[in-house]
Formats: structure tokens, C-alpha cells, sequence
């Protein structure tokens, strides 16, 4: 309710000005309704967390792709191009997902965590975001969630992810060093645990 010189406390303690009470009396039931969708959407967010988090798997599927691995350029926040053959010669985990995907959200921490842990075994983590609206629309919840290890990539035209029939997130591809196929797991994982990282040394070394 905007303010209005009109509309005062009284001067006698615990009394409040008639106008006041009645502008509140008119307001109160829109302010209780506001507030009753404002915790509703808070405590189905929370749900809808908790329970992407205890989804997340420790097992990894490896499937293996069909479809040739994308050669078109995507670029940074700031415009640098990059494409997949750029890279080749290490390996790459390219992790796809988007700020209105929760599951990708649950999953942003643990990848930077596993961006750090997978350094030493020159192992580079892509993010690409899918976002139409390209960085400005990822880069807030990276920033928000402090991911600055894995290389982030924005493709909003999607082009990576339309090349490899990509239909649902979160995606992520596994890429040995000499790129001469790939494998894919569908579905949140828990990046951090120490079997899923065995499982990613295991398979990337066999090339």
C-alpha cells in the first residue's frame, strides 16, 4: 500500500488511526493470499530439490552415442568460439542444461566439484547451457552458485544439442581423448562420490 499523509497513527498509544485499519481490512485478505502462493511455490521448490537430490545416481549407464559428435562453434559469455575438436587430445565430459531444468540446477555444485578433483587427470568439464536467452539467463546461477572451473558455453539456437538428438536434461557426454566416439548418461548424478569418479577414470582411459 503506497503511502499517504492521510493516513497516520493517532497520538493516544496502542490506537490506530480508523482509515488506517480500514485500508489494511480491504488489503488483508489479497496480502494473505500473496503470501499463502509465496510459501506454497517455496515449499514445492524445496520438494522438488530434495527429491532431484535423492534421485541422483552414483552409477553411471555409458551409453553409447549413435550420432557424430557436433563440429559447429559455441561460444562463451564473452563470445569466444569454441568446438569440440578444439579440445581433442584430452578428455571431455560436456554436461548440457538449462536454468529452468531443477535437476541441472542440483547438479551445478557437485560439478564444479568434480571439474576441480578431475584437473590433475586432464580431464576437461564442459558446461553448455541451452537457454534461449543465451548468458543471460545462465551466467545469474553460475555466479549465484559459484561455478567458475568447467569451461561454461552458451548455445541458445541449441545446435549442439539438436546435432546429438538431445530431448531431455540433464545430458552428460563422456569423450575420450581421440573424440572417435562417445558415450552419454541421462539423468542427475551425484559427481561428487568417489565410485562415480572411478567410473570416469576407468572409462575415459580406455580409449
Amino acid at each position: 500500500m503506497p503511502y499517504r499523509p492521510d493516513l497516520h497513527f493517532n497520538h493516544y498509544p496502542y490506537t490506530m488511526n480508523f482509515m488506517v485499519y480500514t485500508q489494511i481490512s480491504k488489503q488483508w485478505p489479497r496480502l494473505l493470499y500473496q503470501l499463502s502462493a509465496i510459501l506454497a511455490l517455496f515449499f514445492l521448490l524445496t520438494g522438488l530439490v530434495l527429491s532431484v537430490a535423492n534421485a541422483a545416481t552414483t552409477k553411471l549407464s555409458f551409453t553409447e552415442g549413435t550420432t557424430a559428435l557436433p563440429a559447429t562453434d559455441i561460444h562463451t559469455e564473452t563470445g569466444n568460439a569454441h568446438r569440440l575438436s578444439d579440445f581433442k587430445g584430452g578428455a571431455v565430459i560436456v554436461n548440457f542444461w538449462a536454468s529452468w531444468c531443477a535437476p541441472c540446477i542440483v547438479e551445478l555444485p557437485e560439478l564444479e566439484k568434480l571439474a576441480v578433483s578431475l584437473k590433475a587427470d586432464n580431464i576437461q568439464v564442459i558446461l553448455v547451457n541451452l537457454d534461449r536467452a543465451g548468458p543471460q539467463a545462465g551466467l545469474p546461477l553460475l555466479s549465484a552458485k559459484n561455478i567458475t572451473t568447467p569451461l561454461s558455453l552458451f548455445d541458445p539456437k541449441a545446435s549442439w544439442a539438436k546435432t546429438l538428438k538431445i530431448s531431455g536434461l540433464p545430458v552428460t557426454l563422456f569423450i575420450p581423448p581421440s573424440q572417435s566416439g562417445y558415450s552419454y548418461h541421462i539423468g542427475p548424478v551425484m559427481w561428487t562420490d568417489t565410485d562415480v569418479k572411478s567410473q570416469l577414470l576407468e572409462k575415459l582411459a580406455s580409449d
